[in-house]
């Protein structure tokens, strides 16, 4: 593993609690364009040095913490996403916005369709195959006498 203090490992581990610096840096990651901050700003309002920030990126227990703010960010905006949307739908007679409103609620899903052709093309009996192949063997059979009738 990278060179992490103790307390880091401890936080990566499992064990204790996330430290300020780690949430600064999740909370900064997570916002969208990450909030228009470089890297190294992240790393600088975190506290950290940039290596500790790209060692931390490459950690998955990090990483669940930026995704897990990430999702709360992302709920926090719905009721503004919604409301977006419904007035599209209901102002400007949007069909796409009334249509995702409508399958969100589940009222509306996608239909699919599939019909047999089964019956169209009823199945052929095996046994006539077999009969077939019956009936060529004794041909043969018959042919292989013939040629030994006359050698």
């Amino acid at each position: 593993m990278a060179n992490y203090n103790d307390r880091t490992l401890e936080n990566l581990n499992g064990q204790g609690v996330y430290s300020t610096n780690m949430q600064v840096a999740a909370e900064l990651l997570a916002l969208p364009s990450r909030g228009g901050f470089s890297l190294k700003e992240v790393a600088v309002k975190a506290e950290i040095s940039e290596r500790q920030l790209r060692n931390w990126r490459q950690d998955g227990r990090f990483q669940a913490l930026v995704e897990k703010k990430t999702r709360t960010n992302v709920k926090e905006i719905m009721p503004d996403v919604f409301a977006s949307i419904i007035d599209r739908a209901v102002n400007e007679g949007s069909a796409k916005h009334a249509e995702l409103l409508l399958k969100y609620q589940g009222l509306l899903t996608e239909k699919h369709e599939f019909t047999s052709v089964h019956d169209q093309y009823p199945r052929k009996d095996l046994n006539q195959f077999d009969e077939v192949d019956n009936a060529i063997e004794t041909e043969i059979a018959e042919l292989r006498s013939l040629i030994d009738q006359h050698k």
